[in-house]
């Protein structure tokens, strides 16, 4: 921290918070003696991530020299390769080295590398998909279809099945917990809680992330439309068809990820967009919104990205939604228009 830039009070006060901890076992009433901690930082504490990212920052300074995008959540660390057909082996050669070095790294730091979690998830184009991976036989083991990356199931074809079902499983579940206690607590005509518990326990069930699914297979659109109608018929209290829906002024799984979309897209001041759609003057690119307010421009070029996705979604808009420059009164009226136009 020091390293850093942290000032003396300041890791005076660290020091404080993170010194003289102890800790104890308590089972059927009966409590342990005592143990001091000598290392790690409070469970489930909002400085517990931050500090363990300052304490892991110089991982990034060792897997610089690969020149791949490393990405670090709290003690999830990934490793982003792009590579053509052509350069599979040379990104089998970095992949083994990266790894290494983070193991190295790592019992340096007195941290274990979790082999069991450590997994290499390929993610091809789809021109690409018969094209044989043929692993080295260290790596072959660490391969997988899918991996799940902050609560978003990832497989090799980002076709999201595998995502669209672990959700729709415990959306689900928690629709009939939720039913089973409106049945019994709430009145058939208290609407207004209702939509209360439709809004922030179980359409929020499928929300999550929402917008990396665009675009998504109508196959998979469906399973979640037909989630959305059973939902909705905790507000209805009878069967709900898509016509239901437009009247209840709930968007279907297609416009809810449009709109998932342009809420990201709307916030065009630079520290609010992701690093990876900044605000950029480049050539062949087209401007989101034109107002006055500084232009969030999208590489159109780079399809396979999810600015891509953005600039889609604007297509289903008017321009005088377009070109609305309150940030609010564009998501309002993008909803009310999305709810206009929903098939019926």
């Amino acid at each position: 921290m020091k390293e850093i830039g942290f000032s003396n009070p300041a890791l005076k006060w660290f020091l404080s918070y993170l010194r003289e901890r102890e800790i104890f076992t308590e089972y059927d009433g009966i409590k342990s003696s005592k143990e001091n901690i000598m290392s790690g930082v409070p469970q489930g504490s909002i400085l517990g991530p931050l500090l363990y990212n300052i304490y892991s920052s110089d991982l990034q300074n060792e897997l610089q020299k690969y020149r791949i995008l490393t990405i670090q959540y709290a003690d999830d660390t990934q490793l982003v390769i792009s590579c053509n057909k052509h350069q599979l082996e040379e990104a089998y050669l970095t992949i083994r080295q990266a790894m290494q070095d983070i193991s190295t790294w790592s019992t340096k730091n007195g941290l274990v590398l979790n082999q069991e979690k450590t997994q290499i998830l390929p993610i091809y184009q789809k021109n690409l998909l018969h094209l044989p991976l043929n692993p080295p036989l260290d790596l072959a083991p660490f391969f997988t279809s899918n991996a799940k990356n902050l609560g978003v199931i990832f497989d090799s074809k980002l076709i999201w099945k595998d995502h669209i079902n672990a959700i729709l499983k415990k959306a689900y579940g928690v629709y009939h917990r939720v039913k089973q206690f409106t049945d019994e607590f709430v009145g058939r005509n208290e609407k207004k809680i209702r939509y209360i518990l439709f809004n922030s326990l179980l359409i929020s069930q499928i929300s999550f992330s929402i917008s990396i699914l665009f675009p998504l297979p109508s196959i998979y659109t469906k399973l979640l439309n037909r989630y959305i109608k059973v939902a909705a018929s905790l507000i209805k209290t009878s069967y709900v068809n898509s016509k239901d829906l437009k009247k209840m002024k709930i968007l279907n799984a297609e416009n809810l990820i449009k709109l998932s979309l342009l809420k990201i897209a709307s916030q065009n001041n630079e520290w609010l967009v992701p690093e990876w759609l900044q605000i950029k003057e480049k050539t062949n690119c087209m401007n989101l919104r034109s107002n006055g307010m500084p232009t969030f421009y999208l590489n159109l070029n780079e399809w396979h990205t999810l600015a891509h996705n953005y600039y889609s979604a604007t297509k289903f808009l008017p321009n005088n939604i377009l070109s609305n420059s309150k940030e609010q009164y564009f998501i309002t009226s993008v909803k009310k228009h999305f709810i206009s136009t929903q098939e019926s």
